[in-house]
This record gives structure tokens, C-alpha cells and sequence, in this order.
């Protein structure tokens, strides 16, 4: 499973992948600290302004651009509320059935808290002609008062080796 932070207000981005590399992006400074799986060296670099994407910095705008694609194909979308771990939760569920493509069958659904407007999960499925699910993907979303700020909280440990390449820029 991977991992995301946003900081809005810190304007700070970091992650967690499944191998263990961790990455924190900081937009106010335009550096990026990565870590190896082994959390032995830290590498620090910049990055340019264009690297970040809006839909990077919110979960949110990813979310309903997916479902604006859907919604655009002719997908119909329905809203019910049920109760999950007893609570009401209000559910969007955006479908759309497609002809001769190989995907048949794409579900978007969002729960929503009813009473703070707050988005709780994204679930998306696609499945094939024979029902067989051919992508999956699942967001839960947290709303922490604060969260990591800095690259150490990520669980890197502090006698890890600084490689400070900041006169260069990130990536290949």
C-alpha cells in the first residue's frame, strides 16, 4: 500500500511506497529529501515549480476529475445514504458500461461524511465483459490536525548520511 501526506497549509507533500522509499517535497522551500528503502542516506535535491500539479496537491480534484471523465462517457451517478460502523454515510456511486472496449464496467464510489461534508473513501472498480475486475484502486482520506514535518517523521532514522545534491534538480 502506498502512502500520502498533504500539507496544505505547511504547502508540503510526502509519501510511502511499498518498498519502503520515502519521499517529502516541500513547495515553500522547491526541495525534494528521498530516502532508500534502507533509510541509510537521505538525498536532497530541487525541484522545479512545474513538478507539482494541482491534482497532486489535492486528492480531492483527482477524485472528481476521474468522476468528470465517467460523467462525461455518460456515466449516471446515484447518491443513498446507509449506515457503516454505525454511522450514516452518504454514498455517490458514478457507473458507466461501455461497448467494444475491453473494459466493460466502471464504479466510482464515494463516501461522504453527512454532517461535515467530508469525503472518507474513494473505491474505484473495473471489470472486463465477463465480470472479471481488470483495476481496482481504493483512497482512504484522514483529516489529522497536523502531520509529518520532515522527512525523519516518515520513519527515517536521524543517522541517516545527507547527500545534498540541492545545486541540482530531481530526477533522471
Amino acid at each position: 500500500m502506498t502512502e500520502f501526506w498533504i500539507g496544505f497549509k505547511e504547502d508540503i507533500f510526502c509519501g510511502r511506497t511499498p518498498d519502503g522509499k520515502v519521499s517529502f517535497h516541500s513547495l515553500e522551500e522547491l526541495q525534494t529529501a528521498e530516502s532508500d528503502p534502507n533509510g541509510k542516506v537521505i538525498t536532497l535535491c530541487l525541484m522545479e515549480e512545474q513538478e507539482f500539479s494541482l491534482g497532486m496537491l489535492s486528492p480531492l480534484l483527482v477524485v472528481g476529475n476521474l468522476q468528470q471523465v465517467l460523467t462525461n462517457h455518460g456515466g449516471k451517478t446515484t447518491v443513498h445514504i446507509v449506515r457503516h460502523h454505525g454511522r450514516e454515510v452518504r454514498v455517490q456511486r458514478t457507473s458507466l458500461s461501455t461497448r467494444g472496449h475491453r473494459i466493460k464496467h466502471y464504479v466510482m464510489e464515494l463516501h461522504i461524511d453527512p454532517q461535515s461534508k467530508l469525503l472518507q473513501t474513494a473505491q474505484v472498480v473495473a471489470r472486463d465483459a465477463g465480470g472479471a475486475i481488470v483495476a481496482a484502486g481504493h483512497i482512504t482520506f484522514d483529516y489529522p490536525q497536523s502531520g509529518p514535518q520532515d522527512i525523519y517523521d516518515l520513519g527515517v532514522p536521524l543517522e541517516a548520511r545527507i547527500v545534498n545534491n540541492t545545486t541540482d534538480r530531481c530526477g533522471p
